[in-house]
């Protein structure tokens, strides 16, 4: 053990809970040094296993991941942290600090600076106390900055508080559609004007807003327009609406196997819908030699046809925010049901038609 205790970065661990006795500058800035090369890849490494593994049935893993990642990025300073303070003649329960938010960083700046009595004479306590001050300043800052968002994230994140909001949809004076059509970004071309759908004798709109995150301010809207038309109008108004918009035919499956959609069409309360998506909806990679179009679901319109009640259902989602409506793993029925779920948990739905 006394032999390990001498070998670079393995004297961490060898002393990870050795408080006691003194560590020279050089040794404590070689170690830091090499436990940081460690700790980088380790931070990058949770961060890849956190993007790959979300909303998978191993997030679990991500938790731990990022439990072990605070763990090696605090508890391998404490001790040596300890060791070098006593060696500079300060207090060695300021290593405690390391356990702030930003402590990590703190800890390095003042125990490489602080110097010991045989290195300044007797003014080393006024020289580290001007040497401690700046960065413990610069860490409080922080500390009072960070803390109130840190600990609303954490809330959400540990305790029971709700990430999203899905605010009840509600029904809208027509009046009001055209307004709400020219608002919602990328609505004009997703969804008809009342003048395109001339001829019903009957139209309902509907607006629903669903806060997913607080903390990053991510939203979806959801607007929806019912049509009901006689007999003899319906069927101009359901080709209208067939020839407004290019429908896609097929699943839409991006390049790592995610579902932009999941189908092509589906069926919800009577209506059979079909799915166009909006050119915000169409991105280009920055990679000049990737010609390819990239579809993301982040504007479209799901059209439904009643033939039986000579109906028409047109339900346009914007979110900015949203790559993808279904995930590799999932079943066949559970991508059946992605569309009909999205409906029922974005969009309003007429009361007259919810059986």
């Amino acid at each position: 053990m006394k032999y390990l205790s001498k070998i670079p970065y393995i004297r961490i661990w060898a002393n990870l809970f050795v408080f006691k006795g003194k560590e020279n500058r050089k040794d404590y800035l070689i170690d830091y040094l090499i436990w940081l090369a460690t700790a980088l890849p380790l931070l990058i490494a949770a961060i890849v296993l956190h993007y790959k593994i979300i909303n998978t049935n191993y997030e679990k893993f991500d938790i731990l991941s990022f439990c072990i990642v605070w763990l090696y990025f605090r508890i391998p300073l404490l001790a040596m942290s300890a060791r070098r303070l006593r060696d500079s003649d300060n207090p060695w329960k300021l290593c405690f600090l390391i356990l702030l938010p930003f402590g990590y960083i703190w800890a390095p700046i003042v125990c490489i600076q602080a110097k010991s009595k045989e290195e300044t004479g007797e003014n080393y306590r006024k020289i580290n106390k001007r040497t401690m001050f700046g960065p413990s300043l610069a860490m409080g800052i922080i500390c009072v900055i960070s803390l109130p968002i840190r600990l609303i994230i954490y809330g959400f994140w540990f305790i029971d508080i709700p990430l999203s909001e899905r605010g009840e949809g509600k029904l809208i004076d027509l009046a009001e559609y055209e307004s709400y059509r020219s608002k919602i970004k990328y609505a004009e071309e997703g969804l008809p004007s009342l003048n395109e759908i001339a001829g019903y004798k009957e139209a309902i709109f509907g607006y629903r807003n669903v806060v997913h995150s607080y903390v990053m301010g991510f939203e979806s809207y959801g607007l929806s327009l019912f049509a009901d038309y006689d007999a003899s109008q319906y069927v101009s108004a359901k080709e209208f609406a067939e020839s407004r918009y290019s429908f896609i035919t097929a699943p839409i499956i991006q390049d790592d196997g995610d579902y932009t959609f999941p189908v092509a069409e589906f069926s919800y309360k009577g209506y059979e819908f079909k799915i166009a998506y909006t050119s915000a909806s169409v991105y280009h990679s920055l990679n000049s030699d990737d010609k390819k179009e990239h579809i993301y679901p982040k504007s479209f319109t799901m059209v439904g046809f009643d033939n039986e009640n000579n109906s028409l259902a047109f339900l346009y989602y914007y979110d900015f925010d949203l790559d993808l409506l279904s995930w590799p793993k999932d079943t066949e029925e559970e991508k059946n049901k992605r569309m009909p779920k999205l409906i029922e948990e974005e969009f309003y739905w007429r009361q007259d038609k919810d059986n």
